[in-house]
């Protein structure tokens, strides 16, 4: 993924998304508000999607935050467009712990 191309992804997102809810399609613009917040505050954001008073559009729009917090974090764990693509969030480079090739004898 492209260095801002998430942000562009996210912003075409919440307007498909409104197109798709024309009711509260000022809500959920509102919600590209977002892309300025730092992670913790987007949380927030989450929280409030989830449970009884949750509005119809909600799961959609975890969905699209989500992806747009998953993609903005690997670009700044991972830098530009160099970094992205070769390596996934999920992924490990290295074990943390090397079993040693042989097993140790435990005095008995």
């Amino acid at each position: 993924m492209l260095p801002d191309t998430y942000l562009k992804d996210f912003l075409y997102g919440l307007e498909a998304l409104s197109s798709l809810y024309p009711d509260q399609g000022k809500v959920i613009a509102s919600h590209g508000v977002v892309a300025a917040l730092d992670d913790d505050e987007a949380f927030e954001v989450l929280l409030r999607l989830v449970g009884p008073d949750a509005p119809t559009f909600a799961d959609e729009l975890w969905e699209l935050i989500s992806r747009f917090l998953n993609s903005r974090r690997a670009e700044e764990l991972f830098g530009g467009p160099e970094g992205i693509g070769r390596t996934h969030l999920n992924t490990v480079r290295r074990p943390r712990y090397i079993p040693p090739s042989t097993r140790p004898v435990i005095p008995q």
